[in-house]
């Protein structure tokens, strides 16, 4: 038999997301990197399959092992920066 497949997405802006509350996490031997919105508020559109459920506060990526979460941890880090440093200067 096979599994019905779940697609779930989230919109987002990288600007609102902490760099603080970037972490790699392990759940039944899966890891995965851990985003969540600064100060927890809920700003994030979720969607599954393709239906709109709700505003969240964080969302999880899944990875292969230490190494990419790391790596991507790195590089949502460096992209939350950048949206930071490109609001401040489009605000002045």
């Amino acid at each position: 038999m096979q599994r019905k497949q779940e697609l779930e997405s989230f919109e987002l802006n990288l600007s609102d997301l902490s760099t603080q509350l970037l972490r790699g996490i392990t759940k039944k031997d899966i890891r995965f990197v851990e985003a969540a919105t600064k100060d927890r508020y809920d700003y994030i559109k979720y969607r599954k399959n393709g239906e709109f459920k709700g505003y969240v506060n964080k969302f999880e990526i899944p990875t292969k092992d230490n190494d990419a979460a790391k790596e991507i941890i790195d590089m949502l880090k460096t992209a939350i920066e950048t949206c930071e440093k490109y609001r401040m200067l489009v605000l002045k």
